[in-house]
Formats: C-alpha cells, structure tokens, sequence
C-alpha cells in the first residue's frame, strides 16, 4: 500500500463497505460464512481503531435460492422477489452470527429508492444511521430485501448495491470512505461526494 493511500486511510473515521454477492456467493447460491466471519474479525478491528463501518450487502438473492433449492437463479420478477424474501432473513442471520462472535452487534437497514428520493425520508435514514453508529452497531443495508408487495413492477429496488451506497458520501459525514468489495479486490469508489 503506497504511503499517500496509508496516510489517507489512516485518517478515515467512517468507512461504508459495499459487498457484492460474488463474495458472499461466488458459486451464485449460499453463502460463505467463513469469508463472513472473516469480515467481521476485520471490521471488529476496524472499530477498534475508532472506525465506524456500514456495510451494503447484496447476497440476498443468493441464500434464498439456496434455501428454495433452485437449480439456477431465477429470471422472472416474482421468483427473484421470492429468493430474496427467502434468504434476507438467512443472510441477517448468518452477518448477526458473524458478528456475535467478533463481539459486534448488527442492524438490518432495509432502503428503497424512495426513501434515498424524499428528502424527508433520506434525512429520517441518515439520522437512524447515526444513531446506530454512535451506539456501536454495524449497519447492514441491504439493497434487495424490499417487501415483495411493495414493488410488483421491479424486480429489484437498486439495480445494484452500489447505488444504497452512493447517498451516504455526503459532506456531512467527513472522512466517509466508500469500499467497494469485488472478485477483483477492494477499491475505492471515486465518485464525487453528494451534496446533504
């Protein structure tokens, strides 16, 4: 790691990190509970270095695929809503699991386009978030666990998990870093922070 990349992620205080599901399920279907476990040892060090972290977690497609025994992942809107109806509760459980054990309490954070749209429900979010971060929890937000009957036109909210985390680089929140977590590695997201 160059000195300049130490130095600036040295100085971070809050660190948003979005995982995709090929990490949670590179096979597409369950999960890795010993790369969860792993993540949580590494956020529980994080914190003990005075960091807050929230995480983005995709994978709920993944474990309720697994759960539903599909042979493949579905295509239609309403077989995707199910699997993610299904393993949203599997996926919570085996972050809460995880985390347990690093001595971290988790909170399920479940956000729609809509409330990431109206100001009044974006500021409400924030201030959930900060609140739980100031008691010390690791907020997971999941970007495809919205309630089936409340979208029966989309298949998912977010097209990806990278747009739940996107909103929370705002000025407000200095020394936000947003890690984005892939098959090919961990980097940055160098997107321009959004305005409060």
């Amino acid at each position: 790691m160059s000195s300049l990349r130490q130095e600036v992620l040295g100085s971070v205080k809050r660190i948003v990190v979005k995982i995709g599901s090929r990490l949670l399920a590179p096979k597409g279907r369950g999960l890795q509970t010993a790369w969860i476990e792993q993540l949580a040892r590494d956020v529980a060090a994080l914190h003990g270095r005075g960091c807050d972290v929230l995480i983005v977690s995709s994978g709920a497609i993944a474990a309720g695929i697994e759960r539903l025994g599909l042979a493949e992942r579905p295509t239609t809107i309403a077989r995707k809503q199910a699997a993610a109806a299904v393993g949203q509760g599997r996926l919570m459980a085996a972050y809460d699991a995880a985390f347990s054990s690093a001595g971290l309490t988790v909170a399920q954070v479940l956000l729609t386009h809509g409330d990431l749209a109206d100001r009044k429900r974006f500021l409400n979010a924030r201030t959930t978030l900060t609140t739980l971060l100031a008691a010390g929890v690791v907020p997971v937000m999941s970007s495809s666990a919205r309630p089936v009957p409340a979208c029966p036109t989309t298949a998912i909210p977010f097209p990806s998990s990278s747009s739940c985390a996107r909103p929370w680089r705002t000025t407000s929140w200095s020394s936000t870093r947003i890690t984005r977590m892939g098959s090919g590695g961990v980097s940055e997201l160098t997107a321009p922070p959004l305005r409060a």
